[in-house]
């Protein structure tokens, strides 16, 4: 597995890529509690120009959403993501 972060020239920015070779996921982090539909807008389109597979917006939320391959949860929930799918 391969860590990394991206901004484009256009501002567009995730805060880390994992890159597991065969797929991608971006990964921003916000300190609100309270993300906005504007925030998962535009990890998404950070994350196409990267062809990342998943997407996850990472708050101090205290419910995950899960749309797809789009998610916003919490630290915890993602680290726990983490360990349950390379277990």
């Amino acid at each position: 597995m391969r860590k990394d972060h991206f901004r484009s020239s256009a501002g567009y920015e995730i805060d880390l890529v994992l890159d597991f070779g065969v797929r991608r996921w971006a990964i921003e982090f916000k300190l609100t509690t309270d993300p906005q539909p504007q925030d998962l807008a535009r990890l998404n389109r950070a994350a196409d120009l990267i062809e990342a597979e998943h997407r996850f917006l990472v708050s101090q939320v205290g419910e995950t959403v899960a749309a797809g391959t789009r998610v916003s949860c919490n630290l915890p929930w993602l680290l726990g993501h983490i360990e349950t799918t390379f277990a």
